[in-house]
C-alpha cells in the first residue's frame, strides 16, 4: 500500500466521522473539486491533478468543511478568498501529518515529506511547527 492509499483511507475515515459523502468524479467530469457543506458532500475531480497531489486536494476540501467554510462560486473579496484557501491548506497540512503519524510513516527530511505529500511550500512554517511540537518522529533528524 502506498502513501496516497494510506492517506486516502485516513481521510475517508474522517469524512465518515462527519457523515460526509465523498464523490470521486470520472475523468473529464464537469463537476469541480469542491465541498458543499449544506449537502454534506465532497466532490473530488482529479482530471487536471497529478496522482501525487490527490490526497492533499482531498484533505484541502475536508479542511474547508472542518473550518466551516461555505462553498461559493463567486468571490466578493479576493483577500477573503486567499485567507480561506490558506486556512484550508493549513487544516489539510495538519490532517496529512496526523495521518502520516497515525500510520507510522517517516521521512528522512522535511523536503521529502512536503514533496511526496504535495504539501504547498507556503506551509513550511506550519509543517515545521507541527513536527517540532506534535510529530517529531515524522522526520528522522528529529528523533
Amino acid at each position: 500500500m502506498d502513501i496516497k492509499d494510506i492517506l486516502f483511507g485516513f481521510l475517508f475515515e474522517i469524512a465518515k466521522e462527519y457523515k460526509l459523502d465523498v464523490n470521486l468524479e470520472e475523468p473529464g467530469s464537469p463537476i469541480p473539486t469542491c465541498v458543499v457543506p449544506e449537502d454534506r458532500n465532497i466532490f473530488l475531480n482529479y482530471t487536471d491533478v497529478g496522482e501525487r497531489k490527490q490526497a492533499f486536494q482531498f484533505a484541502h476540501e475536508l479542511g474547508h468543511y472542518l473550518n466551516g467554510d461555505q462553498e461559493r462560486c463567486d468571490c466578493d473579496s479576493a483577500i477573503l478568498d486567499i485567507k480561506i484557501e490558506y486556512y484550508a491548506d493549513r487544516t489539510a497540512t495538519k490532517l496529512i501529518l496526523k495521518g502520516l503519524s497515525k500510520n507510522s510513516i517517516y521521512f528522512s527530511n522535511l523536503y521529502d515529506l512536503m514533496e511526496i505529500c504535495a504539501i504547498p511550500f507556503n506551509m513550511v512554517d506550519c509543517v515545521n511547527e507541527l513536527i517540532t511540537n506534535q510529530y517529531p518522529s515524522l522526520i528522522a533528524s528529529f528523533n
